[in-house]
């Protein structure tokens, strides 16, 4: 089972293990003060004092002390990321691939709890992470998500067309009667829709005249 520090633990994508000494105590002392402390409660000092490094550091690598949450929030977000598109890569389906995502999203918080914590309440609270780099990272999850909705919308679509031609061809199914649906797939259904005239087979409507 997985200590807790362990399971804080942000993984920085390779860059972590190429950054000064100095550095990596600054990130890692943020992370364990963030366990037991809210991010506006915690000084500059204390970080210096707990990752054992002149206050000066932080200033250099970081700017500020907001600029040090952000560092560790996107460096998260950057390994979150990556590990849900390769989990999805080989998953079938848009409903597979959501439940997989939200399944990922909800583990990834619970093995990374200080990651949890400054996305879901610290970096909210302020306004200018909304203008920030670090927001456009997590912008991209968002269309991780979006992009599986519209994937699973244009599965339902596909799936509608031949029964828009053919009402009665699960029943026709059913009975035995296994003929390939009529439908074409040609998407022409649609385009009385968008003039108003509801939806209905352009080609069958055709035949019929």
């Amino acid at each position: 089972m997985a200590t807790r520090s362990e399971k804080n633990k942000i993984p920085l994508n390779g860059n972590y293990h190429s950054d000064p000494p100095g550095k990596i105590k600054i990130v890692q002392a943020l992370k364990k003060l963030l366990e037991e402390k809210d991010f506006n409660s915690i000084t500059t000092a204390e970080i210096a004092k707990t990752s054992g490094v002149n206050e000066s550091l932080i200033y250099r690598y970081f700017k500020d002390k907001r600029g040090l949450l952000h560092y560790i929030l996107a460096e998260g977000m950057r390994d979150s990321e990556n590990k849900i598109r390769t989990d999805l890569r080989d998953i079938k389906g848009p409903v597979n691939k959501l439940r997989k995502l939200i399944w990922d999203s909800i583990y990834y918080y619970d093995r990374h709890r200080v990651f949890a914590k400054i996305l879901l309440l610290e970096v909210r609270n302020f306004p200018g992470y909304f203008e920030s780099e670090t927001y456009q990272l997590a912008r991209q999850y968002s269309r991780i998500l979006l992009n599986l909705i519209k994937e699973g919308i244009a599965d339902y679509i596909s799936m509608s067309r031949p029964l828009i031609r053919e009402p009665g061809l699960v029943k026709r199914w059913g009975s035995g009667d296994l003929r390939k649906a009529a439908c074409l797939s040609d998407n022409q259904c649609f385009e009385p829709a968008r003039a108003g005239e509801g939806i209905y087979c352009v080609v069958e409507r055709k035949e019929k005249q």
